[in-house]
């Protein structure tokens, strides 16, 4: 009896061992078929992908170079029509000695404007020496004389600098506290109302005095930032960063325009050659400066706003370009402010001011007439 029990016990064990390895081997199959299953469909679903991406870039890639084929033929059409319909200049037509073609082309003009061409309008031209030039000139004329390289040097300092601490500013924007994309992206709008501003105020006010003002305030920011950065305002300093990148577009794109006006046509498209490459040389010195935070943090922005203040003193000694005509050749230019005329400025004041009362003082003391009094103050005014 006790061998029948052991029997049945033992059969007991046994079957249920061949059923729990039944289930076992029933569970192991059925997670090697699901992760067979997902295997193949991460990689089905990977190939799609890859497809995807491929065909995206492809039609991308064709989108693009239909683009680019479109923009040639658009801008050969276009140069072909402007070659084929547009006339040469009259200026380059006289200055050649193309004197039919000069003709040919003041008729057309007069034509299309409902006149008639006046006979000797031709010969005056030809005439006219602040027309035709009597020689080829380079960039050697820029500075060939003492008057006319004073005036291209301001010129090209005032692009320097303004290059230089345009990107300079644009490119801190990350070195700032906070998230350095929303600061790169205010510091990048407030461009916006700069250029609005400066097409509001120079044709009223004119291109000196905004350009004065526009860098001494955006120098000045530029050192107050630095002076609030050393002393840990950090808000303060993102404010008066974006006021110093809204001061510095405006005088940038300021002295763009006045520069196309400074130079007389002959050596035009040299100057502003030489202002362009200046302008490069600054967007290069740009990050090389902002490399000097790793030694003084304040220390570019010092850099930044003394440049700028610097070429604020320098740029009132450029002339007036607003409601001028053009000049067409070096003699022509309105060279602006000498150092001797600015001494001379001071010092007319300081007699306008000063002398007057010295000399009434002095006409008391020795008892001379009023009327004779009022002619020496007029002759120091005018001296």
């Amino acid at each position: 009896m006790v061998a029948f029990g052991a029997i049945w016990i033992f059969r007991s064990i046994v079957v249920v061992v061949v059923k729990v390895t039944k289930v076992t081997i029933v569970i192991i199959v059925v997670i090697v078929v699901l992760v067979v299953v997902v295997l193949v469909v991460v990689e089905v679903v990977v190939v799609a992908v890859k497809v995807v991406v491929i065909m995206v870039v492809v039609v991308i890639m064709v989108v693009v170079l239909v683009i680019i084929i479109t923009m040639i033929i658009v801008v050969v059409v276009v140069v072909a029509v402007v070659v084929v319909l547009l006339p040469e200049s009259v200026r380059w037509l006289v200055c050649h000695g193309r004197k039919a073609e000069t003709e040919k082309s003041l008729r057309a003009m007069a034509a299309t404007n409902g006149t008639t061409l006046d006979e000797d309008a031709v010969n005056s031209l030809q005439e006219d020496a602040s027309v035709k030039a009597s020689r080829d000139y380079n960039f050697v004329d820029c500075v060939g004389t003492w008057k006319i390289a004073r005036l291209s040097l301001n010129v090209w300092f005032c692009w320097f600098v303004n290059a230089f601490v345009y990107y300079g500013l644009s490119l801190n924007a990350e070195n700032l506290s906070g998230n350095p994309y929303l600061n790169f992206c205010i510091t990048c709008a407030a461009e916006i109302p700069a250029y609005v501003l400066c097409i509001i105020i120079l044709k009223k006010v004119g291109r000196r005095e905004p350009l004065v003002l526009s860098m001494l305030a955006g120098g000045l920011t530029c050192v107050l930032s630095g002076f609030t950065l050393s002393r840990g305002l950090e808000r303060i300093t993102i404010v008066l960063s974006v006021i110093g990148k809204f001061h510095i577009t405006s005088s940038y794109s300021i002295i763009y325009l006045m520069s196309a006006e400074v130079f007389p046509t002959v050596i035009r498209t040299t100057g502003m050659g030489v202002a362009f490459m200046c302008a490069r040389t600054g967007g290069i010195l740009a990050p090389l400066i902002l490399d000097l935070q790793w030694y003084s943090a304040p220390l570019p922005l010092y850099i930044f706003g003394g440049l700028t203040l610097f070429a604020a003193v320098l740029a009132p000694l450029l002339p007036e370009t607003s409601g001028k005509p053009l000049a067409q050749l070096p003699e022509d230019v309105d060279y602006g402010f000498s150092l001797q005329d600015v001494l001379a400025f001071f010092t007319k004041w300081k007699n306008k001011t000063f002398g007057a009362a010295e000399s009434s003082n002095t006409n008391k003391i020795l008892g001379k007439p009023k009327n004779q009094e009022k002619g020496e103050n007029n002759y120091l005014i005018e001296k």
